[in-house]
C-alpha cells in the first residue's frame, strides 16, 4: 500500500513538471481605462462588442440640453433636472482639487458658509465605470521612483464615488458622458450620521435634491446642489418650519492644482503656523520623518528691486452684501490691519478689501473669491477664518471668514437661558470638567485645528461690558458705539491672522504688566497684547471714567514676527540659504514679547493647562492680578443690580442675565487660578 501510493504521487508530480493542465494557469488583469485582457474568451468579446454597439451615441445622449463649458463641460436639461458630465481622456488620471462648502444650512444644527474641507483627486475609468478617488499624500517619496511605486501600491487612496457611464465615446474628442447625480447628489455633509449620533436620524431625500447651480470656466467649475433631508423621529428644532425636514445647499468647487512658481516653506515649531504634513521615505537618514511645509499665501513683489512694492496679486477680501453696512467699516479696518507687518517686509497693500455688488453675477463660496459673510445660527455666537490650502505645498488658495450675527446681540442672548440653561451655561461658562462636545458643534469643518470659538467668548465679554458700561456713569453713547467697534475689528483681525496661516497664541497676553496697560500713551502704541491672535478679554478698569482702548486692535509683536517669518521674501541669489534666513528669524523666540502657546499648551479653559500663563480671556503679566480686578468689578455690579438694572414694571429676567454674567467671571478665576498649584512654567 505504501509503495503504491508512493508512485501515484510520484506520476502527479511528472506530469506537473511537463507541462501538464494543472500548470496551465490564465492570468486575468483588470486595469483602469480597459478591460479584461489577457485570456478572454471569444464569447466574452462577442458579447462586449454586441453591448458596447448598444451604446446611444454621444450627441443623441445630450440632445437639445444647455451646454456650460469650461474645466469640466456639463450639460443640463431643465425640465427634467438631468445634468451629465463630460469625461476628456486626458482628464483621467489627473490630480485636481476638490472644494465642499456648506453654502446654505438650517438655522438649528448646520450652519451656513461652512468650509467642509478639501482633497485631491483623480478620475479613473476602469470597465463602464468612473470612479471619483481621493488620492492619499500623507506618505510620499518624491525623490525617489521606485519608493514612490510602493507607496502607491501600499497606501490606499480612497473612493468618493462612482458613476456609469452613459454613452458612446465622442467622435472626435473621444470624451464621454456620465450622470452627474451619480457622483455629486450626496450626503457630502454627512448629515444622515451626525444627526444619527444626536439621536435625531436625518436621512437624504435623493430623490427631490437637485442641481441648483451649475457654472464652469476654463480653471474651475462651480456646482451648487439643494438637498433635502428627512427624519421620522425628529427633536423639535425651532427655527425649522417643520422639524420632520432640513434642507442644505452645499456647493462643490473642481479646480486645477495651482501652477504659479510658489516655493513651500519649512515650518518652525517656536512660532504658530498651521501646516500641511507628509511622511518622507526618500531618505531613512532623516531625524524626522514628517515634512511640515507652513500655510501661506503666494505673495510676490510686482518690483522686486524696489524697498517697497505692490504685490503681484494682492489678498483681496470681499465683504458679502449681507455685512449690515453700520459694521462695515469696521470689519474693513479688521482686515487693513494686517498690512502693517507686510509693509515691514516691503509689500505695499498686499490686503485690499472690495464690497460685493449687490447684484454680483459670483457666488461667495467661489473658491475665486475670499469673502467675509454674516451668518444667522440664533443663539450660537462664533467667528471663523477657516482657509483651503495645496495639500503638495501648503499654500493658501482660499480662504471665507464667517461671522456669527448673535455675537453683537450678546446682551439679548438671556432667552437662551430660559428655554435651554443647561446649554446656555456650556457655551458661555468655562470648561469646570472635561464634557463632550456636542456631535454637531464642529461638523463637517474639515480642519478641525482651524475651528475657533473666539466669538463664543467675545459674546460674554461684551455682554459683560455692556452692563458694566451701563453702570458706569461716566459712559455715554458714544462709548457704546466705540466699545463695539473695536470689539468687531479685533475679531475680524483676529480671523483674518487665522487666514494668513497664523495659530493662537496663549501666552500673548502676559507680554505687558498691570502698569503698561494703565498706560494711555502705551496702549496707543503697543495696544493690550502681544498678539491679535490671543483670546483677549474687554479691557475694563476699576477707574470711574471708560478706557480709550476697549480691546485689542493693534497687531502686536509677536504677529509682526510671525509674519515676518512666512512671508520675508527670499532671493536665490542671497548669500545665505533661506534655512539660515529662517533660523535667524526664529532664533529670536527667547525674546519676551514673542512668547508663544497654542491650544494644545492652554487646554481652553478647563484646568488641565499646566502653565499659569497659558490663558484664555486674562490680560496682563500677573494673571491673578486679572482675576482679582475682574471679580471686584462683578462685586460692583452686583451691589448695583436692583437700583441699576431693575425697571419698575419689568420682571426679572434682566437681573438674572446680568447677574449670570458675573457668575462667569467668578468661574474663570477659580478655575485659571488652579493652573497655579502645581504648574509649570514652559518655553
Amino acid at each position: 500500500m505504501h509503495r503504491s501510493t508512493f508512485l501515484i504521487c510520484s506520476a502527479l508530480i511528472l506530469l506537473l513538471w511537463s507541462g501538464g493542465g494543472w500548470s496551465q494557469v490564465t492570468e486575468v488583469t483588470v486595469t483602469p481605462d480597459d478591460s479584461v485582457k489577457n485570456g478572454a474568451a471569444k464569447s466574452d468579446s462577442a458579447k462586449s462588442k454586441k453591448k458596447k454597439s448598444a451604446d446611444k451615441p454621444f450627441d443623441e445622449v445630450i440632445e437639445d440640453f444647455a451646454v456650460i463649458e469650461g474645466l469640466f463641460t456639463f450639460y443640463h436639461e431643465e425640465e427634467t433636472g438631468k445634468v451629465y458630465m463630460e469625461i476628456l481622456p486626458e482628464q483621467l488620471e489627473k490630480t485636481y482639487l476638490c472644494n465642499i462648502t456648506r453654502e446654505a444650512g438650517d438655522g438649528a444644527l448646520f450652519d451656513s458658509g461652512a468650509i467642509l474641507g478639501e482633497f485631491p483627486f483623480f478620475l479613473r475609468k476602469v470597465g463602464k465605470k468612473i470612479y471619483f478617488l481621493e488620492q492619499n499624500l500623507k506618505f510620499r517619496a518624491d525623490g525617489s521612483p521606485p519608493l514612490q511605486q510602493v507607496i502607491e501600491r501600499d497606501i490606499s487612496d480612497a473612493l468618493k464615488g462612482s458613476a456609469k457611464i452613459a454613452s458612446a465615446p465622442h467622435d472626435t474628442r473621444g470624451s464621454f458622458l456620465i450622470e452627474a447625480q451619480d457622483l455629486f447628489l450626496e450626503d457630502i455633509g454627512e448629515v444622515g450620521h451626525l444627526t444619527g449620533r444626536a439621536k435625531m436620524s436625518y436621512s437624504l431625500d435623493k430623490g427631490n435634491s437637485y442641481f441648483s447651480l451649475l457654472k464652469s470656466f476654463p480653471h474651475n467649475s462651480e456646482l451648487e446642489i439643494t438637498l433635502y433631508f428627512k427624519s421620522s423621529s425628529p427633536q423639535p428644532l425651532f427655527t425649522l418650519a417643520d422639524s420632520r425636514s432640513l434642507i442644505h445647499r452645499y456647493r462643490y468647487s473642481l479646480s486645477e492644482l495651482p501652477d504659479d512658481g510658489y516655493r513651500p516653506r519649512a515650518a518652525d515649531d517656536r512660532i504658530g503656523h498651521f501646516y500641511t504634513l507628509y511622511q518622507d521615505y526618500t531618505s531613512p537618514l532623516r531625524d524626522d520623518p514628517y515634512v511640515r511645509y507652513i500655510n501661506r499665501w503666494h505673495l510676490v513683489k510686482s518690483e522686486p528691486a524696489f524697498k517697497r512694492s505692490r504685490p503681484v496679486q494682492p489678498l483681496i477680501f470681499w465683504l458679502e452684501n449681507t455685512i449690515p453696512a453700520a459694521y462695515r467699516e469696521a470689519v474693513r479696518e479688521g482686515v487693513l490691519l494686517w498690512n502693517r507687518a507686510f509693509e515691514r517686509l516691503g509689500f505695499e497693500n498686499a490686503l485690499e478689501v472690495r464690497q460685493m455688488p449687490e447684484d454680483a453675477a459670483w457666488d461667495p463660496a467661489d473658491v475665486r473669491y475670499n469673502t467675509i459673510r454674516w451668518i444667522v445660527k440664533p443663539g450660537d455666537a462664533y467667528a471663523m477664518g477657516p482657509f483651503r490650502a495645496n495639500p503638495l505645498t501648503g499654500q493658501i488658495y482660499d480662504a471665507d471668514i464667517r461671522i456669527s450675527a448673535d455675537a453683537l446681540r450678546a446682551r439679548y442672548l438671556e432667552f437662551s437661558e430660559f428655554v435651554e440653561p443647561s446649554s446656555w451655561a456650556a457655551g458661555t461658562l468655562p470648561d469646570v470638567l472635561p464634557r463632550w462636545l456636542h456631535p454637531l458643534a464642529t461638523a463637517g469643518e474639515g480642519t478641525s485645528s482651524l475651528l475657533c470659538r473666539y466669538d463664543a467668548g467675545m459674546a460674554h465679554q461684551i455682554a459683560f461690558g455692556q452692563q458694566w458700561l451701563a453702570l458706569n456713569k461716566g459712559a455715554d453713547s458714544e462709548d457704546f458705539q466705540r466699545f463695539i467697534h473695536q470689539a468687531l475689528v479685533n475679531i475680524v483681525a483676529h480671523e483674518v491672522g487665522h487666514t494668513l496661516g497664523l495659530r493662537h497664541n496663549f501666552k500673548a497676553s502676559s507680554a505687558y504688566d498691570a502698569a503698561q496697560l494703565r498706560d494711555r500713551d502705551f496702549r496707543a502704541q503697543h495696544g493690550l497684547s502681544g498678539s491679535i491672535m490671543d483670546y483677549l478679554p474687554a479691557h475694563l478698569t476699576a477707574e470711574g471714567k471708560p478706557p480709550a482702548q476697549y480691546f485689542q486692535t493693534t497687531l502686536g509683536p509677536y504677529d509682526y514676527w510671525a509674519i515676518e517669518y512666512a512671508y520675508t521674501p527670499y532671493d536665490p541669489q542671497s548669500d545665505i540659504s533661506e534655512a539660515e534666513m529662517l533660523g535667524r528669524i526664529a532664533r529670536r523666540s527667547a525674546e519676551p514679547a514673542l512668547r508663544f502657546g497654542t491650544d494644545e499648551d492652554a487646554f481652553g479653559s478647563s484646568s488641565r493647562g499646566i502653565d499659569p500663563t497659558c490663558n484664555l480671556w486674562d490680560l496682563g503679566r500677573d494673571p491673578l492680578e486679572f482675576y482679582r480686578l475682574r471679580l471686584d468689578l462683578t462685586r460692583r455690579l452686583w451691589e448695583n443690580l436692583e437700583a441699576k438694572f431693575d425697571e419698575p414694571g419689568e420682571n426679572y429676567a434682566k437681573l438674572r442675565q446680568v447677574f449670570n454674567q458675573g457668575v462667569a467671571e467668578y468661574l474663570a478665576a477659580g478655575i485659571m487660578a488652579s493652573r497655579y498649584i502645581g504648574g509649570i512654567y514652559h518655553r
